[in-house]
């Protein structure tokens, strides 16, 4: 009896080695006879969460305004103080053609004031409209360049309107051209010739040798110019009126006639000159300003 029992312990505990060795390292308790250790139970699926509720589409905001653009950091803008009035008198169209083709990448503007408009060809007309399309006023100066003061006294004012300043308008809106400012021939003029012609043009420029006399005045629809024929380099007395109209904040006007490489005779003004003060105004930040623009 005794024997069996040690057999019996002795079966017992190979089964137990038995059932660790065939584990690995899970030791399972089994009680009783060494029972199938069968798979492992299914634990089952997972119970299905359900999908997240769809939170619904976030509102559309709107599309963010327009903060227009912004300016450059890098070039502050710096304002531009007083300026020039350039103007030309007369029928030089060739010339002054050259001479704004030859400054055309300056940004300069000015007024040209042309006299017997009927000797223009076709050519000199395409090109006064190449000039007002780059931005130069065309002015009127008198269909026969005469001298206001002595024509109207002999032969009265309607006289001269027909003569000297409608005929002259007619002809130039037909090639279109509108004058807005007269200059006088010879500078020739009295307040009464003034009034008359103030209902035709916005502005009207004499001249004067009195150098005060040559900046614009606010609201003033009759201004006077400064010479600057016969200019050639270097520039300094005009380039020190340009100075005083910088330091004070105003406009000054010039006028000349034909623009030339070499001074010959009278009404020239030197090439060369007129590129130094273009320049000039260029480099001390001042503004190019056409006649009519001075009193808007």
């Amino acid at each position: 009896m005794i024997i069996l029992k040690s057999i019996l312990l002795i079966i017992t505990l190979l089964s137990f080695s038995m059932i660790q060795f065939t584990c690995g390292t899970e030791v399972i308790y089994v009680a009783g006879e060494k029972g199938e250790p069968g798979e492992k139970g299914d634990p089952g699926e997972k119970g299905d969460p359900g999908e997240k509720g769809d939170p619904g589409e976030k509102g559309d905001p709107g599309e963010k305004g327009d903060p227009g653009e912004k300016g450059d950091p890098g070039v502050p803008k710096i304002q531009k103080r007083g300026g020039v009035v350039f103007t030309f008198d007369d029928r030089f169209v060739d010339a002054w053609y050259d001479l704004h083709r030859l400054l055309d990448d300056t940004g300069w503007k000015a007024t040209f004031f042309i006299s017997r408009f009927y000797q223009n060809t076709s050519e000199h007309i395409d090109k006064l409209k190449k000039m007002q399309e780059y931005g130069h006023e065309i002015g009127h100066h008198g269909q026969g360049h005469r001298q206001a003061v002595n024509y109207v006294q002999e032969n009265g004012i309607e006289a001269y309107l027909e003569n000297e300043i409608y005929s002259q308008k007619r002809l130039m809106a037909e090639h279109g051209f509108h004058p807005t400012a007269f200059a006088y021939p010879f500078g020739s003029r009295n307040t009464t010739i003034d009034s008359v012609l103030l209902n035709e043009f916005k502005i009207i420029r004499g001249v004067t040798n009195v150098r005060s006399s040559g900046y614009y005045n606010t609201g003033d629809n009759l201004v006077f110019g400064l010479s600057i024929d016969g200019l050639s380099v270097p520039t300094a007395y005009v380039k020190g009126i340009i100075d005083e109209a910088r330091r004070d904040d105003k406009v000054v006007i010039f006028y000349a006639h034909e623009t030339v490489r070499y001074i010959t005779d009278s009404y020239k003004t030197e090439i060369l000159a007129m590129v130094e003060l273009v320049k000039y105004v260029n480099d001390n930040n001042m503004n190019f300003v056409k006649i009519s623009d001075l009193n808007r």
